[in-house]
């Protein structure tokens, strides 16, 4: 792991990391710190607010500063994520009020190499603070994001729009809009408000549409009418898991998991409250698994993630996980060394004919 040690500021204030992840590779940590009520004090006593790097050699770089008006009144850029890694681990996407009260929220594309960050809403058909919510798409091609009634995709370099997902007069308010990668797109959706500019108390529920699919469908019943949900799909895209806050500023909440057959199962007999729902790591170095091929095809064997192929392993082979997860190619991958001791990168999931993903590699008890 990394640990990453916050200092407090020339005033003595300690900040807060309010977002962190973890590069595809595994060799860099983003978060952001933002000191509480920076806002009303002078710009310069706030030095280490800002977007942050930190490798696993310990290397730490702040790629991007927070500039706090001085006043608390007029705009600036404060970063508070979320943070989005690119899949090619060469740039982020970062979240970032741009008014005294962070209430609008704006992206930049950060990159970490040039450490320049780039402002990728505009005025005229990406309004600041209408958009509240942005990633990148799988292949690391398009920008998906939701607000405004819509979800969309975004050319990143000319702001364009490539697709419409869900649009303005549909009466939606979609949130935290993702694409897998097979082209299926999941989002959060409440009834939009009299004058559609926001959410209006009513039916939460999960939608998914996929490639073949015309328009999104419920995947859920209602989840609240009132609160928060905060939730995750599993590596292939079949189950998520859920947590429902209410009241919505709720620390903890109630977990759910839905099946692939869209029934939700209450977890709270088993954890209880909880917050941030995350799934674990199919693997640990050290564990045994099978190759599962449809139809019974061998399963390729890559020298590195999406690399040359070195041979293929046979449906029903077992094999010792020695490394990974890493994303490439819209794939995630496995370090695995076979009996006779040949090693290499395997995918872990595969798209199946019904555009469901199909587990390649899977856990011996």
């Amino acid at each position: 792991g990394v640990q990453v040690v916050v200092q407090a500021t020339t005033d003595g204030s300690l900040p807060q990391a309010t977002a962190v992840a973890w590069s595809p590779g595994g060799d860099w940590l983003a978060y952001t710190l933002r000191t509480p009520g920076a806002e009303t004090g002078p710009g310069d006593s706030h030095p280490v607010d800002g977007l942050w790097l930190r490798g696993r050699d310990g290397q730490t770089n702040r790629l991007a500063a927070s500039v706090y008006p001085g006043d608390g009144t007029s705009a600036g850029r404060i970063f508070t994520g979320p943070v989005d890694w690119h899949p090619d681990g060469t740039e982020l996407l970062a979240g970032h009020g741009i008014d005294a009260t962070r209430s609008e929220i704006a992206y930049s594309r950060v990159n970490i190499v040039s450490w320049q960050a780039t402002p990728i809403w505009n005025t005229t058909t990406l309004l600041p603070s209408a958009y509240q919510f942005a990633q990148w798409s799988v292949n690391g091609n398009s920008i998906i994001t939701s607000g405004a009634g819509q979800v969309l995709r975004i050319e990143p370099d000319t702001l364009g729009v490539l697709q419409t997902f869900v649009a303005p007069d549909a009466g939606w308010w979609p949130e935290r809009a993702q694409q897998f990668g097979n082209g299926a797109v999941t989002f959060l959706n409440s009834p939009a408000n009299a004058d559609r500019t926001g959410p209006t108390d009513g039916p939460r529920q999960l939608y998914l549409q996929r490639a073949d699919q015309i328009a999104p469908q419920p995947v859920s019943d209602s989840l609240t009418t009132f609160g928060r949900v905060d939730f995750v799909w599993d590596n292939i895209g079949t189950q998520t898991l859920l947590v429902v806050y209410e009241p919505p500023d709720a620390p903890v909440g109630v977990p759910y998991l839905r099946n692939a057959q869209n029934t939700l199962f209450d977890l709270t007999p088993l954890l209880g409250t909880v917050g941030a729902p995350r799934w674990g790591p199919l693997f640990r170095p050290g564990d045994t698994a099978r190759i599962t091929t449809v139809q019974g095809d061998p399963l390729n064997l890559r020298a590195t993630p999406n690399g040359d192929r070195i041979t293929g392993l046979a449906n029903g082979t077992q094999v010792t996980i020695i490394g990974g997860p890493r994303q490439a190619g819209g794939y995630r991958w496995w370090q695995i060394r076979t009996a006779n001791g040949v090693a290499g990168w395997s995918v872990e999931s595969v798209e199946g004919a019904d555009g469901l993903r199909l587990r390649t590699l899977l856990p011996v008890e």
